[in-house]
């Protein structure tokens, strides 16, 4: 992926970081970067936040380490689904890894968008209502044959 989720100062100091201590080291010791704790999940602050264009990114860390959502216990997926209705009104977006760097520990993103971001989906939103509208027809342009 060409696209950076970082800033050029933030990335240097996340590769910097990368280069000098083990992957699990980044999800490892994040009691002091709680910002909100639930039986089987916590909620941190992400040490290295996608700050080009988040103005808040967290991660949604289960207290139990397990690889990909297939590997959650009931009481795990349970409590996510009322985490995610929880926190619905909070963060823009809830951002699933599938694979990547840290792709043996399951950790969700939870993204506030920065207020001058206009995201790429708004863009694709924006894009497929102007070709709607372009391509718009009415039942006077068709034949009642038709």
């Amino acid at each position: 992926m060409n696209f950076k989720f970082r800033s050029p100062e933030q990335d240097k100091v996340y590769q910097t970081y990368k280069a000098t201590n083990p992957m699990e080291a980044m999800l490892a010791n994040w009691e002091d970067r709680i910002v909100e704790e639930f039986t089987h999940w916590v909620i941190i602050k992400n040490k290295f936040p996608w700050d080009k264009f988040a103005k808040t990114h967290h991660l949604l860390v289960p207290k139990r380490r397990f690889a990909k959502a297939d590997d959650m216990n009931v009481e795990e997926e349970k409590e996510l689904k009322e985490i995610r209705k929880k926190i619905r009104t909070t963060y823009d977006m809830f951002i699933e890894n599938l694979t990547g760097t840290l792709n043996h520990i399951y950790h969700p993103h939870l993204i506030i968008f920065k207020e001058e971001t206009d995201p790429i989906y708004y863009e694709i939103e924006k894009e497929i209502e102007n070709l709607h509208t372009k391509h718009r027809t009415t039942d006077a342009q068709y034949p009642a044959s038709v």
